[in-house]
């Protein structure tokens, strides 16, 4: 379609024509095909909606379907940008491992007890072997 051709919005000529450059545009600014996929596709029915307020006279079919293009990658990528990012998995493996402090409390507890079952005398000669050592 030429700027020129009063001829109303067609939607089929209109992606035969533009729509390889909009999905080349929108993965280049997003980098995800998907995601691109998605705004082209989300472009041309937005353009299909609103085809009665296309004019010519304002621009070509090319550039209002780059405008909505654009709009739409923005808004994806403010999406994006409120998403948490996913996690790394090896942090989540190093965050699930347990810290050296609580090996060293634990190990001091299961002391503790095995102390406690002992008699006062064995106790004595094993804080005396341990500890002058």
């Amino acid at each position: 379609m030429r700027a020129d051709d009063d001829s109303p919005f067609e939607v089929q000529g209109a992606f035969a024509e533009h729509g390889a450059a909009l999905y080349s545009f929108a993965l280049n600014a997003l980098g995800d095909r998907a995601e691109a996929e998605d705004c082209v596709q989300e472009a041309f029915i937005r353009a299909w909606r609103s085809r009665d307020r296309y004019s010519t006279s304002r621009g070509s079919v090319r550039t209002w379907l780059f405008a909505i293009t654009r709009n739409l990658v923005i808004d994806a990528l403010r999406a994006r940008a409120r998403r948490p990012a996913p996690s790394d998995p090896e942090k989540i493996a190093w965050a699930s491992e347990p810290v050296t402090e609580d090996l060293l409390i634990v190990e001091r507890l299961v002391l503790y007890e095995s102390l406690a079952t002992l008699t006062y005398e064995h106790r004595e000669v094993i804080a005396a072997v341990q500890l002058d050592a």
